[in-house]
């Protein structure tokens, strides 16, 4: 998340979330797409460990930009005066 952070805070956070949206389904489609390989050439744990590691970090970014866009949007509705019934 930290990582993540920065780089939202140095280039955009539209883009570094959009980024992190791209980790998530690329690595769920390497999860779904995982296999022995050709004649049981490839461990299946060690690609299935790898792409929900992948899937996490992915995870890990999309939930915390998510808190945080959450909290800067109740930051700007609370600057907003409400409108009274008594003036």
């Amino acid at each position: 998340m930290l990582v993540f952070g920065y780089l939202a805070d140095r280039y955009s956070r539209r883009s570094v979330y959009r980024t992190a949206l791209a980790i998530v389904i690329f690595a769920t489609l390497g999860m779904a797409s995982a296999g022995p390989g050709v004649g049981n050439s490839m461990d299946v744990y060690g690609w299935i460990g790898f792409w929900r590691a992948l899937v996490g970090i992915g995870i890990g970014a999309v939930v915390g930009f998510t808190r945080a866009s959450i909290h800067m949007a109740l930051i700007d509705r609370s600057s907003i005066p409400s409108p009274s019934l008594y003036p």
